[in-house]
């Protein structure tokens, strides 16, 4: 066995990702909502940890669009909040998803939130210590315009903030080296369950910064033939000395990564 496949990252595309949904809520009962909480509580504690720990009075300002990667961030803006941390939302109006409109309606017993173009929303977004971009997730099929491209390149524009992204930079394909007109740019991405192919090619890894993993599913239950054959279209890379993409099929591993 080629002994880099130590360093190799596991990575799903977006209709792994899918797969991988539907058998947690499906086939093992983990309800949709369930998911988007343990989703949430990995970015919350991430940024616990890595800013708001040494800087607590920091002022974090979560970025929701209105599917469930809105709904990820209302929820994190909650757990935040009430950890006893300065949050404010900023959203795109009424979520349309059913887990993050229950996320938008716990989180307004919590906080306040400034709906995208309204000036207050710009002048959090511009004030923020800490900004989380929660604005669109997976799947991304059409250019960013209009008021959602001034949104993010109102987000872009804070250099001093720290700047996350949930699972994967808004604007940033899931599974190609492409770019949906403007995308979110951010130091970490706190990627869910795997990596997305999108984070490690040009020119999205320049958007990502430091990918980190979360598991909100907790598949470590599954054994790696299982795991492996709900996760068929998945590849495996990794990063050579001239930090070029090597990608293996993901058969061809002898050990999950």
């Amino acid at each position: 066995m080629d002994p880099n496949t130590n360093n190799l990252i596991r990575l799903a595309d977006t209709l792994s990702m899918r797969e991988m949904d539907r058998h947690a809520i499906e086939d093992l009962g983990i309800s949709g909502s369930v998911l988007m909480e343990n989703a949430a509580r990995s970015v919350a504690d991430w940024v616990e940890e890595n800013k708001l720990k040494n800087d607590p009075e920091a002022g974090v300002v979560v970025c929701c669009g209105k599917g469930n990667n809105g709904g990820d961030g209302f929820a994190i803006a909650r757990l935040l909040a009430n950890r006893g941390y300065d949050v404010s939302v900023v959203d795109a109006g009424q979520a349309k998803k059913r887990d993050a409109q229950k996320n938008q309606s716990l989180w307004e017993k919590f906080g306040e939130s400034a709906s995208f173009p309204d000036t207050n929303a710009a002048r959090l977004i511009k004030e923020a210590d800490v900004l989380i971009d929660a604005i669109f997730g997976i799947g991304m099929e059409q250019a960013i315009e209009g008021a959602y491209r001034e949104w993010i390149e109102i987000f872009n524009s804070n250099k001093k903030a720290l700047r996350v992204a949930v699972d994967i930079p808004s604007g940033v394909s899931t599974d190609e080296s492409h770019i949906f007109g403007v995308a979110a740019e951010c130091q970490q991405t706190i990627s869910f369950q795997t990596g997305k192919p999108g984070c490690f090619q040009h020119p999205g890894v320049k958007f990502s910064g430091n990918v980190h993993n979360a598991d909100p599913a907790s598949y470590t239950h599954l054994t790696l033939p299982t795991l492996l054959l709900m996760l068929r279209p998945e590849v495996h890379v990794s990063l050579n000395k001239t930090s070029k993409l090597r990608v293996a099929p993901a058969c061809a591993l002898g050990r999950p990564t």
